[in-house]
């Protein structure tokens, strides 16, 4: 996924997940996610699915990127083949999972 495809993709899960009056703080986020994956603070989304999308463990049901502790971290949520939802934080710089949590 080009860094182009990233920011339409990213835009595109913020306007469809979030309530008109947060799109504002969400574009923010995203413009801050976007530095950092140019700064290569971050893997592109592209990369780090194909780098873990095989052991989520799930249907994905939504992502996002945040910064958690000092580090961008992606957050997928899933839904297993009994439906039982769960969260999956990856390490945007390295790829690696680094917490699940039943929802």
């Amino acid at each position: 996924m080009s860094g182009k495809q990233f920011v339409y993709a990213f835009v595109a899960m913020c306007l469809v997940t979030s309530p008109a009056f947060a799109q504002e703080e969400r574009r923010h986020d995203y413009e801050e996610a976007l530095k950092a994956v140019q700064r290569g603070e971050a893997l592109p989304l592209g990369t780090v699915l194909a780098r873990v999308s095989d052991r989520l463990g799930g249907e994905i049901l939504a992502i996002e990127i945040e910064r958690e502790d000092g580090r961008w971290v992606y957050e997928f949520r899933i839904a297993d083949a009994n439906g039982q939802r769960r969260a999956v934080y990856v390490d945007a710089a390295t790829a690696e999972i680094v917490k699940r949590e039943r929802r």
